[in-house]
C-alpha cells in the first residue's frame, strides 16, 4: 500500500483549483487532496471504477449538496466520466510510481517465494548430503568390527601360549590344537526399539513432516471424547496434502489439530451424536483444571468447551467465538 503520493507546488494557484474553491468553497481544495489520498491507497491507479456519486464524495470527506462536488470535478476535468465510471485525470502521468504499486507488490512477492524456495532446496540438498554421509561411516564400522576383535581375540590367545608353556617331556602328548578362526560373538548393542508413528502429517517444506504416536492419539481422545480421534487425523493429513499453500509449521501444527478437533466436538455436541467413549463430565472437568491458564485460553479459542467453562469457572472467559458456546 502506498504512503505518499506527488502533489505539485503549483496546485494551490492552478487556475482550475481557484475555480473548484470559489464554486465550492474553500473547503473543497480539502476535499480535493482527501480524495487523492483515498485513491493512492485504494484506487492506485486512478480508476473509481464501481463507485458512484454518492462514493465518491465520501471518500472525499464532502459535506455539501449531494452530488455537487463530482459535478464540478467532472466539469473543471480533475476527473473524467468514461463508459466503465470514474477515473481521476492523468493521475498516472502525474503519480507513475504510486499507480504501479500492486505490480511492485507482486513481483517482490514473487522475488520472495523463490528465494524461500532456493533456500528450501539447500537445506534439502545439505541434509540429504549428510544423512548418505552418515550411513556410508556406520557401514565402514559395522565391517570393521567383526575383524578388528578377531585380530584381537587371535593375539590374546597367542600371548596365553607364550607365557605358559607345557611341560618338557610333557607327560601325556596333548593333540594339535586347532586354531579357532570363528568370529567372536559381538556384543548385543542393539537400541531400545523406536516407536513407530501412527500416521504422519504434511508441514510446510522446511519443517518436513509432523510425526502423530500413539499417545498423542490417546491425549486427544481424552480431551475430545465426542470424536473419533483417528478418523479425524486421517482427515487433516488429507487436507494438508490437498493444500499444500496453507500447510502449517511444526511450531503451529498442534494449534491446528486441536482447533479441527474442538470443531468437530462441538458439532458433536450440537447435533446431539453420541460420543466416541463414555463421557464423565466432572472427570473431564476436573482434568481440565490441572491444565495451565495459557493452556485453557488455547483450547477455548479453538473452541473447546469444556476449557470455556473452567476459565468461566475463574472468571476469566475470553469472548466465544461458537454458536456453542454462545448458547452455554
Amino acid at each position: 500500500m502506498n504512503k505518499d503520493f506527488r502533489l505539485s507546488v503549483t496546485l494551490p494557484t492552478h487556475p482550475k483549483t481557484i475555480k473548484l474553491m470559489r464554486k465550492a468553497g474553500d473547503r473543497a481544495f480539502y476535499n480535493l487532496i482527501r480524495l487523492w489520498t483515498f485513491a493512492t491507497q485504494n484506487r492506485p491507479d486512478g480508476n473509481l471504477k464501481n463507485m458512484d456519486v454518492d462514493d465518491i464524495e465520501i471518500a472525499a470527506d464532502w459535506q455539501g449538496d449531494e452530488g455537487a462536488f463530482v459535478g464540478y470535478l467532472v466539469e473543471l476535468r480533475f476527473i473524467d466520466q468514461t463508459d466503465g465510471g470514474y477515473i481521476i485525470h492523468d493521475w498516472v502521468e502525474h503519480n507513475e510510481y504510486a499507480s504501479h504499486a500492486e505490480d511492485r507488490s507482486k513481483k517482490a512477492k514473487k522475488a520472495a517465494r523463490v528465494r524461500w524456495e532456493k533456500e528450501a532446496e539447500r537445506q534439502a540438498d545439505k541434509a540429504f548430503q549428510e544423512d548418505s554421509k552418515t550411513t556410508e561411516n556406520d557401514n565402514i564400522n559395522a565391517k570393521a568390527c567383526p575383524e578388528h576383535m578377531l585380530n584381537d581375540a587371535n593375539r590374546n590367545a597367542k600371548s596365553c601360549s607364550e607365557l605358559c608353556p607345557s611341560p618338557s617331556p610333557s607327560p601325556i602328548p596333548s593333540p594339535s590344537p586347532k586354531e579357532d578362526t570363528s568370529c567372536p560373538e559381538l556384543p548385543d548393542s542393539s537400541s531400545p526399539k523406536k516407536e513407530e508413528p501412527v500416521l504422519k502429517i504434511l508441514l510446510i517444506n522446511r519443517d518436513g513432516e509432523f510425526e502423530v504416536f500413539q499417545k498423542d492419539v490417546d491425549e486427544w481422545q481424552d480431551t475430545f471424547p465426542g470424536v473419533n480421534v483417528l478418523p479425524a487425523l486421517k482427515a487433516i493429513r488429507q487436507w494438508n496434502k490437498d493444500n499444500p499453500k496453507n500447510r502449517k509449521t511444526s511450531g503451529g501444527i498442534r494449534k491446528h489439530i486441536t482447533g479441527w478437533l474442538s470443531r468437530e466436538q462441538n458439532k458433536a455436541v450440537r447435533e446431539g451424536k453420541p460420543m466416541a467413549q463414555s463421557v464423565d463430565k466432572d472427570k473431564i472437568l476436573k482434568g481440565f483444571r490441572k491444565k495451565s491458564k495459557q493452556e485453557l485460553k488455547l483450547l477455548s479459542e479453538a473452541g473447546n468447551i469444556y476449557a470455556f467453562e473452567i476459565l468461566r469457572e475463574r472468571g476469566e472467559a475470553i469472548q466465544p467465538k461458537t454458536k456453542t458456546m454462545e448458547a452455554r
